[in-house]
């Protein structure tokens, strides 16, 4: 009833997850060769009335039912696909994602380097500058008069999607991240124009790769304009030129009360080029701070 194409789609869907105890969608690939082998034999013995010894012990001669699975020949052990993978299977061959979303496990995080979603930008008023952790489902490149590459863009997140312009100078530092199914985190202008609102990309960075520099800073050290003044002044020597590709790296404060902490992004112009630098000028400058490459904050 099912030829291999349509029992490798089911895989690739989860229809099948069921069959293996791990739910290991790429063991079941593995095994399927082996499997259909298996079934095409069994069923030739079946029709030539030749049976099987293993069937003739499972069950009796006249039942017509299935046969026990448990004698199923299996692959190797095999790691299960990556989770970008499954989700990239399932796009590709439902048109959405089913089991998760790319974007669902930096939820966390991305509330403090983008909280402003997608589904919002109706809120925000022309030319105000955003960012947004956002993937891009559809891209677009163009061609202008003058010979020179942009790109359309159409971009989602949790909340919504929009469609997102990258004009010639931006795109010539920034194509190597844009490409279908980028997890972005994008610093863009609001454009309203004809009743519409996208979005004018100044920079991004892909999440995969996105670091983090966090500095700590007391609770009742916070609102001491001496100390905003040090850090202003130590974050700023290592502001990244308008130019520099892949090289802006957020800066996260985290302020301590006792034992909990409140995370709080610094503006974009506080990224810096090298944080690992950075970290050392804060430090000498008696900050705490450290990198994190993970997005998952705590």
């Amino acid at each position: 009833v099912l030829n291999r194409r349509g029992l490798e789609s089911l895989i690739h869907c989860g229809a099948m997850d069921a069959m293996d105890p791990n739910a290991n969608r790429a063991q079941l690939m593995a095994d399927l060769d082996l499997l259909l082998d298996w079934a095409s034999s069994r069923a030739k013995d079946r029709d030539s009335g030749q049976g099987n010894l293993f069937d003739l012990m499972a069950a009796p001669a006249e039942d017509d039912g299935p046969t026990d699975l448990s004698m199923a020949p299996k692959a190797a052990p095999v790691p299960d696909y990556p989770p970008s993978e499954k989700l990239r299977l399932e796009k590709d061959l439902v048109g959405f994602y089913l089991s998760d979303h790319p974007l669902k496990q930096l939820t966390p995080s991305s509330r403090l380097l983008a909280p402003i979603g997608l589904g919002s930008l109706e809120e925000q008023p022309d030319k105000a500058k955003v960012s947004a952790i956002t993937m891009i489902t559809e891209l677009r490149q163009v061609t202008t008069r003058k010979g020179d590459r942009m790109a359309i863009l159409q971009l989602e997140d949790l909340t919504g999607s929009c469609e997102a312009v990258v004009f010639p100078k931006s795109y010539a530092r920034l194509a190597d991240h844009l490409m279908a199914e980028a997890r972005l985190l994008v610093w863009a202008g609001v454009d309203r124009r004809d009743e519409r609102v996208q979005l004018i990309i100044d920079d991004c960075r892909a999440i995969d790769d996105l670091k983090l520099l966090l500095v700590q800073i007391p609770s009742d050290q916070a609102n001491d304009i001496a100390v905003q003044h040090k850090l202003r002044e130590c974050l700023t020597q290592y502001r990244p030129e308008r130019d520099e590709l892949g090289v802006k790296v957020p800066v996260v404060a985290e302020v301590c009360l006792g034992d909990s902490v409140r995370y709080v992004r610094l503006g974009a112009q506080f990224c810096v080029r090298d944080p690992v630098a950075a970290v050392q000028a804060l430090n000498d400058q008696s900050f705490t701070a450290r990198c994190s490459d993970r997005l998952v904050l705590g």
